[in-house]
């Protein structure tokens, strides 16, 4: 599954003989994209004002829905446990978590600044316990319960080394859960390239020239 910007469109292509086998027009501008656990459905960020997940379904290759969200979208994510899928949004500063089986939304929750990059950690029972959202104009990450839907806590990344610049407003862009929800990996975009870093009960980190 891919998206062409330029064209508004969702194309599908067979992974094993590369060929086009079907595309979708788009309600507006797309970014990102997730793919439902089942493979029923691609969720389509649409990053365009007033804000919407376009749906496709798999087998009539077409867009089933359009969800209307508050803010253009920046990212989809299917929850682990594929019950939910998130939309987040850079405008809107706000989650929107969206049944993935009903395609309802089931709550929303106001963050700070422009969401980012999500992470998921997920409960003994397999449901998902926390998520760790990147913010724009923040070198760290916020930590929301999945269960109460707020914001429990805010991570500060340690600030060495100095040299470089945050890069399109995001100090921290890209993280990452250990297969164990042990660690969590992230991106910094301070300095020339990006560094991987990984917490444990500490930071560690390498970023900068």
């Amino acid at each position: 599954y891919s998206m062409t910007v330029s064209l508004n469109t969702h194309f599908i292509g067979q992974s094993k003989t590369g060929k086009l086998i079907g595309k979708a027009k788009l309600t507006g501008h797309p970014n990102n994209l997730s793919v439902s656990h089942d493979g029923k459905y691609v969720f389509a960020a649409i990053a365009v004002a007033p804000g919407a997940v376009d749906v496709i379904d798999t087998a009539t290759m077409k867009v089933a829905q359009s969800i209307k969200v508050k803010g253009a979208v920046h990212n989809t994510y299917v929850t682990p446990d594929g019950k939910y899928m998130i939309a987040g949004s850079v405008g809107g500063r706000r989650l929107t978590v969206i049944d993935a089986n009903t395609l309802q939304i089931a709550w929303e929750l106001a963050m700070d600044n422009g969401v980012r990059p999500i992470a998921f950690e997920k409960a003994p029972d397999g449901s998902t316990s926390r998520m760790f959202v990147q913010i724009s104009n923040f070198h760290g990450f916020h930590v929301v319960d999945f269960k109460t839907h707020e914001v429990v806590q805010k991570i500060t990344l340690p600030t060495e080394p100095v040299k470089g610049k945050a890069e399109s407003g995001a100090p921290s862009h890209g993280i990452g859960v250990s297969p164990e929800s042990i660690s969590a990996n992230r991106l910094t975009t301070t300095g020339k390239s990006p560094r991987v870093a990984s917490r444990t009960s500490s930071f560690m980190w390498h970023s900068g020239a």
